[in-house]
């Protein structure tokens, strides 16, 4: 079973908190805590995260029915979205 992610940013955090704990080693137990606790607050060594989402673009017309496009450039947009010349180079519509 996969982890969510929530359970990964926190292994990812606990992993990090460890490795900065281990390896710049503190004698006194109250600096300890004073570094825990440090360590633990948003904004130290981590941001709290968030998802972004991939903004919708609009749909624009087939480039065959771009009549603007000089007919060169418009043939070879046609030839690079035809399904007989393989998997399209490009989409159509863009």
């Amino acid at each position: 079973m996969s982890a969510t992610i929530e359970q990964t940013i926190d292994e990812l955090k606990a992993t990090l908190i460890a490795y900065i704990e281990a390896t710049y080693h503190i004698g006194d137990a109250a600096l300890v805590r004073q570094r825990r606790r440090l360590l633990d607050e948003v904004g130290g060594i981590f941001q709290s995260p968030y998802l972004e989402s991939t903004p919708k673009y609009v749909v624009g017309r087939k480039y065959g029915d771009m009549t603007e496009l000089p007919s060169a450039v418009r043939d070879a947009f046609v030839a690079l979205t035809s399904p007989e010349a393989g998997p399209p180079v490009i989409f159509d519509p863009p």
